[in-house]
């Protein structure tokens, strides 16, 4: 999500799980079309920095907050069985955006966004995916993560 031919490190990346304690961490799967984040760092051209967030409190409505930074940290190695991992995000665009909200929720939270970039699309969502019991995913938004697609698709699957 970098602008301005900057980079994008997102850390502590939120995941899909079987939520046993015993089952691997599951990164992607074929029926879920987004990466689910706790927090998307941005580092623009201009050397500004900044965190996309979704905000889940009590006193503040849910959704997507942009917030300042003093800089974009270094990916750290992924420890065995956490829920956590950072990676920096090579199949997002870089360059100019053009911000539209596509859905706002009580007191104008945004839930929905997206950055066209050199005419491709990123979809950011106030919501997480969640593991049912029957095996099928659901979206619900909104919720305390950040969901990204990339011209309406997971990012890896994209092209």
């Amino acid at each position: 999500m970098a602008l301005d031919g900057g980079r994008a490190v997102v850390t502590d990346e939120t995941v899909v799980t079987g939520l046993a304690g015993d089952s691997p961490v599951v990164w992607a799967h074929p029926d879920v079309p987004f990466w689910q984040f706790s927090g998307v760092y941005i580092e623009r051209g201009d050397g500004l920095h900044f965190r996309l967030f979704a905000e889940d409190a009590d006193d503040r409505p849910n959704g997507l907050l942009l917030a300042r930074t003093e800089g974009v940290p270094e990916p750290v190695e992924e420890a065995p069985g956490s829920l956590y991992r950072t990676r920096v995000l090579e199949h997002l665009p870089t360059g100019v955006a053009r911000l539209s909200v596509l859905r706002q929720g009580p007191g104008g939270a945004v839930l929905d966004a997206s950055l066209e970039i050199s005419g491709q699309v990123i979809r950011l969502l106030c919501g997480e995916m969640y593991l049912r019991e029957d095996g099928s995913f659901e979206m619900v938004s909104p919720n305390e993560s950040v969901l990204v697609q990339l011209n309406g698709m997971r990012p890896d699957c994209a092209g």
